[in-house]
């Protein structure tokens, strides 16, 4: 199988290019910058912007699986990020390869059926309320996708917080809903059962619920990227300070 990430240097994009070589998969890689890659049998790497048509259409040009795993993690006014991204890979395979099927990544936070249940009332409504302009622009693309779904195969995936570990396994997934778990989602897990689904073709057209049952082992958090999401909206929202990339 031949199957294009975009995102692939990201903590989940690099453990779905891993294990896709590791399954034998030819695998294009689209990064900025083609040095932080090393080069890797059955890799191809593509160097640009995910939110360039040219770029993108040149990465999943031929491929039968195109992965979307980035993520920008800020909540500034008019983030309009994930939504371009998801914009610009849907009219690159309409235009060059439109038999390609389309694996996406966003959050369970947006509005996923039973999250506040898993979540709990204040996590869910703080989190609402400080990263309201990420959950807009996350719910902005996967609704990209659902106007599309006459003529475009896609898979959309949902995870609740996500750790830094190597895949534990029991991972528990329905459609339209985050089912009971613990919360949390390794990254290995996460891009394994990514590469998964797009070998078995499951799931087309379904927007997946993806949560843990297991408790991975000296997980730590892939940085201070959420402590500094949250400070950066305490400055906005309650400072009148502008966002800092």
């Amino acid at each position: 199988m031949k199957i294009a990430v975009l995102g692939a240097t990201g903590k989940t994009g690099s453990k779905v290019l891993e294990q896709a070589i590791t399954r034998g998969h030819s695998v294009t890689a689209l990064v900025r910058g083609v040095g932080r890659l090393q080069s890797a049998q059955r890799l191809s790497i593509v160097d640009g912007s995910v939110t360039d048509q040219q770029t993108v259409e040149d990465a999943v040009h031929g491929v039968d699986v195109v992965v979307v795993a980035v993520n920008a993690m800020m909540n500034k006014p008019g983030l309009s990020f994930h939504h371009d991204v998801a914009k610009t890979v849907v009219s690159a395979i309409k235009s060059v390869n439109p038999s390609a099927r389309l694996l996406m990544q966003t959050s369970a936070s947006h509005g996923l059926a039973d999250f506040e249940k898993q979540a709990g009332a204040f996590m869910s409504r703080t989190m609402a309320f400080m990263l309201d302009h990420l959950i807009a622009d996350h719910r902005a693309a996967e609704n990209v996708l659902r106007a599309e779904s006459e003529c475009l195969h896609y898979t959309v995936f949902c995870p609740p917080q996500i750790v830094d570990a190597p895949p534990v396994g029991g991972l528990i997934i329905e459609p339209e809903r985050l089912p009971p778990g613990n919360f949390t989602v390794t990254y290995g897990d996460l891009g394994k059962l990514i590469v998964e689904i797009a070998e078995t073709g499951m799931y087309d057209r379904v927007v997946l619920g993806v949560n843990g049952s297991l408790t991975p082992k000296n997980a730590r958090r892939s940085s201070g990227e959420p402590l500094r999401l949250l400070w950066e909206n305490i400055r906005m929202k309650f400072l009148g300070l502008g966002w800092r990339n």
